[in-house]
């Protein structure tokens, strides 16, 4: 009976301390302050700003610059021709290319002309 009773304190334990990190994040996510852990009162500005800011257009930006460069990287662009195209470093094009073939499961340009043309 004991070790049932200490068997649960222990789940309950680990349980506080494996989601109180995420429950102050969340907390504190909820103010104007862009420092975690400097509450300025509560406020949905960050919230806000992130679906309709900046923030959205950045990503939305990277979006269609990844799109850009796996359509240019299928009409045989060499990563240099990209990249001076583009405005980016021949190596920003190198990881975005390979990111590109892992996420779409493919392994060479070719494979990724062939995915594209399906």
């Amino acid at each position: 009976m004991m070790t049932k009773i200490m068997a649960k304190a222990y789940l309950w334990l680990l349980l506080i301390l494996l989601y109180s990190p995420i429950l102050i994040i969340m907390i504190f996510s909820f103010t104007e302050a862009k420092v975690l852990g400097n509450w300025t009162g509560f406020s949905t500005k960050l919230y806000t700003s992130l679906f309709t800011g900046g923030v959205q257009r950045s990503l939305v930006g990277a979006l269609w610059n990844t799109f850009a460069i796996a359509m240019l990287a299928c009409r045989d662009w060499t990563n240099q021709e990209i990249a001076d195209c583009m405005g980016l470093s021949v190596n920003t094009v190198k990881h975005i290319i390979s990111d590109i073939l892992a996420t779409l499961h493919v392994n060479s340009r070719k494979d990724l002309m062939q995915f594209v043309n399906k």
